[in-house]
C-alpha cells in the first residue's frame, strides 16, 4: 500500500518496515551531491531498519533490497561506509535462517569482484566464512559462494593457497558432480581456476 505525502515522495508499507521513498526529479542527477546524499541516506536507513527490527520478514526485504543494490558499483562507497559488508559477514556467521544465508551470500557475491569490496572482506576475516557456505543445502548459497571465490581469484590479491585447502578441494571435487547444472558449472570453473 503506497500514501501520498504533500511532498514529492511516497511512504511504502511493507509490513513493520516503512521505508520513504525519495523519488528523484529530473533536477537531480545521478553523481551529483544531491543523489549521493539520497543514496547513501536510503542504504544507511535499510542497515538501521534492519538492526532495529524484530520481524524476520522485514530483515529477510532490508538484506534481499540491500543484495540488489551490491550489483551497482556506485553504491560500494556507501557500503563500506555504513557497514553493509560486515552485516553481511555476520548473518553469514550466526543465522539460522536460510533465506537471510542466502540473500546476504548473494549480496556478497554481487559485489565481490571490486578489490575494495574483497580487501573489507579479507579485512572482516570473510574468506573462512565465505568458504563454509560451499556446504549448504541451498542451491543458490552455494552458487553465490563459489562464484564469489571466483571474483577473487580473479583479482590481483593472490588469494589460490588460502582459498585452497584439501578439505576444500575435496568439497569442490564433490560439488562439480552437483546435481543442480549451475552449481557444477561454477565448480569446475573454479577448480580450473586453482590448478
Amino acid at each position: 500500500m503506497k500514501r501520498r505525502n504533500g511532498n514529492n515522495s511516497e511512504r511504502a508499507d511493507v509490513g513493520p518496515l516503512t521505508i520513504k521513498k525519495v523519488k528523484l526529479t529530473g533536477k537531480v542527477r545521478k553523481g551529483s551531491f544531491e543523489h549521493r546524499f539520497e543514496r547513501r541516506r536510503y542504504l544507511n536507513q535499510l542497515v538501521n531498519e534492519f538492526q532495529t527490527t524484530e520481524s524476520m520478514e522485514a530483515k529477510q526485504q532490508v538484506v534481499a533490497n540491500l543484495a540488489n543494490f551490491a550489483y551497482d558499483p556506485y553504491n560500494y562507497h556507501f557500503f563500506q561506509e555504513i557497514g553493509v559488508i560486515p552485516l553481511f559477514l555476520a548473518e553469514l556467521t550466526v543465522n539460522r535462517n536460510e533465506t537471510l544465508v542466502e540473500f546476504s551470500m548473494g549480496g556478497i557475491c554481487n559485489c565481490a569482484a571490486d578489490t575494495r569490496i574483497q580487501k573489507e572482506i579479507l579485512k572482516n576475516n570473510g574468506l573462512p566464512i565465505i568458504k563454509r557456505h560451499a556446504q549448504s543445502d541451498s542451491g543458490n548459497t552455494t552458487l553465490s559462494c563459489i562464484t564469489t571465490l571466483i571474483s577473487f581469484l580473479d583479482s590481483d590479491l593472490e588469494l589460490k593457497d588460502t582459498i585452497l585447502s584439501d578439505d576444500f578441494q575435496s568439497r569442490l571435487m564433490q560439488l562439480a558432480e552437483h546435481g543442480d547444472k549451475r552449481v557444477k558449472n561454477v565448480s569446475q570453473i573454479l577448480l580450473e581456476d586453482l590448478r
